[in-house]
């Protein structure tokens, strides 16, 4: 049976090869608009392509770079400048651009334009440290994407979004390997969605190369500005010795055969001890986080549970022993996240707060990408993601005082992109935030894990609530982007709402045990798969080639003929 597999497989290959090594005919009437062209790929692309007869618009950060570009290229080239992370220079760029193809069509959209700092370890950096880096790396290049989108569609064009290799592996702290991982997460949806229109969405993912983003001075200036930064009590944890350290390498570890069976034994064993220690939770008011909240109370844990409303906390202080204490927590707002730090320190004191559990998140406005705003992205990224950042930086002191745990909610959709919007991109850089900390916090005894769910019957999952929102959000779209995509993908757009609604698994507890075995085993796991279709279905997807993925995945609707 084997033969006759590799044949297959090695004629399907071949076809790939042979269909990819086909290059257009004519590229001379077509326009390509690529970010960052100062330096690095950006600058390199542009000339390579203008040397080929392609029409490039390049969009600059400073003048300099704009003028010194343009004497190294023909007077095709054109140049802009744009900051990415000013909206209002984003939509200038885009009527600038609107303007020279007029209605040929923007062929090609390169997101190029991105930073590497302020980085470091997690716990040395600032939630604006992590934001400064977002919002040019990720936000920006999706504010690019949805002012250019109306363009790129006219010409069944090309996007090309580039991400790294730490868009797949989270090789350092800060907002890079979030970013990455993010435009990920965006393209991979992006390109389901634009399938229709006959659009094609690439990643690019670099290794390293010398650009100024890998600069070693600049690097180590950074990292040496983030340390002096950081408060005495963290430089004492961390020590000179953690500072001056400059190899950061991830060894890859075979698990096989006898290993998995020791591995197993291992995560069978649950802490003699529980009762008496401290957990923080976020996001009580409901779902995963109020059962949680519960379940621990009930094993003799003394509960920090943050509630959203003071209605939240009523409710569940009625529910459990008079060991659960409730705080007041808008993720969202960093003074918010101060004040609860600080509440938490005046009751755990000396022994430290064993676990934290960030669970607090949101999933409206979830949408095609091109329906939404910059500002959709940021919402839903400032509480599932940069507020899961705020509170873990904030606690952190007191989790490495205990030697604690730190469980972070992701989701399956932080693995296999399955809807636009917000709401994948933050869980998918709650797994590169997750995994950078862990290697990070490892000297220090402290675990990290990740819970992944699958579909189950929480707040945020609710086909109504879903619905409306995406109703009001279509209902705002300007009549020609509702003429390009037609009523019919509306409503088979609500279909696929419906569809994953009723997947909904009502045992909540699968996902609370997950996180309670994270908090209480002697050997807690990395991942946990919560579910079967995360186990079966979207996990193992999420190994697979992109291209069997999106086969499997593709639910993009029809459009107007």
């Amino acid at each position: 049976m084997w033969l006759p597999l590799l044949v297959v497989l090695g004629l399907i290959f071949l076809y790939r090869w042979h269909r990819q090594s086909q290059i257009l005919e004519d590229l001379s009437d077509k326009y390509v608009f690529i970010t960052g062209c100062d330096t690095g790929f950006g600058n390199l692309l542009a000339k390579q392509l203008d040397s080929q007869g392609i029409n490039v618009l390049a969009a600059c950060l400073t003048e300099k770079g704009a003028q010194n570009l343009e004497k190294e290229a023909s007077s095709r080239l054109q140049t802009v400048i744009l900051d990415v992370t000013d909206s209002q220079s984003v939509n200038s760029a885009a009527k600038w651009a609107s303007t020279i193809i007029k209605e040929k069509g923007l062929w090609g959209l390169v997101n190029n334009a991105g930073i590497g700092i302020p980085g470091g370890p997690n716990e040395w950096l600032s939630k604006d440290d992590f934001l400064k880096v977002i919002n040019v790396n990720l936000l920006g290049a999706v504010d690019v994407t949805l002012h250019f989108l109306p363009l790129i569609r006219k010409a069944r064009g090309r996007i090309v979004n580039v991400s790294s290799v730490a868009g797949r592996i989270s090789i350092c702290g800060g907002g890079y390997c979030i970013s990455k991982y993010g435009i990920e997460c965006f393209s991979d949806s992006l390109r389901n969605e634009m399938h229709p229109f006959g659009v094609k969405v690439s990643i690019i993912e670099p290794g390293f190369f010398s650009t100024l983003i890998t600069n070693t001075d600049l690097q180590k200036e950074n990292i040496k500005i983030c340390w002096e930064k950081t408060s005495e009590e963290v430089r004492e944890a961390y020590g000179e010795e953690y500072f001056r350290k400059e190899k950061m390498w991830l060894p890859l570890l075979v698990v096989l055969g006898l290993l998995l069976l020791y591995r197993w034994y291992r995560q069978s064993q649950i802490l003699e001890i529980i009762t008496g220690k401290y957990v923080f939770i976020t996001g009580c008011d409901s779902g995963f986080g109020n059962k949680l909240a519960k379940q621990l109370d009930n094993r003799g844990m003394k509960v920090l549970a943050a509630c959203l409303t003071n209605t939240g906390a009523s409710e569940l202080k009625k529910e459990c022993s008079s060991r659960l204490q409730t705080v007041i927590l808008d993720v969202s707002d960093s003074q918010s996240v101060s004040s609860a730090a600080t509440w938490v320190n005046g009751i755990v004191a000396d022994k430290g707060l064993w676990g934290l559990v960030n669970n607090a998140g949101i999933v409206i406005p979830m949408a095609p990408n091109e329906w939404l705003t910059r500002e959709g992205f940021r919402k839903v990224l400032e509480v599932n993601l940069l507020g899961m950042v705020d509170v873990t930086i904030n606690l952190l002191p007191l989790i490495r005082k205990s030697q604690g745990r730190i469980v972070n909610v992701s989701s399956i959709a932080g693995r296999v992109t399955l809807c636009g919007g917000g709401y994948c991109l933050s869980k998918y850089g709650i797994e590169a935030f997750s995994d950078s900390l862990r290697r990070e916090l490892k000297p220090f005894g402290v675990k990290v894990s990740i819970i992944n769910p699958a579909f189950f019957r929480t707040s945020i999952l609710i086909s109504e609530v879903l619905k409306d929102s995406v109703t009001e959000i279509w209902k705002k779209l300007p009549l020609n982007l509702k003429n390009a995509y037609g009523e019919k993908y509306y409503e088979q757009y609500c279909e696929f709402i419906d569809k994953i609604c009723s997947m909904t698994n009502p045992k909540i507890t699968v996902v609370t045990d997950c996180m309670e075995h994270a908090l209480t085993a002697v050997h807690p796991w990395t991942r946990y798969s919560a579910g079967w279709y995360a186990k079966l279905i979207y996990m193992p997807l999420s190994y697979l080639p992109t291209c069997v993925a999106d086969y499997f995945l593709d639910s993009s609707p029809d459009l107007p003929k």
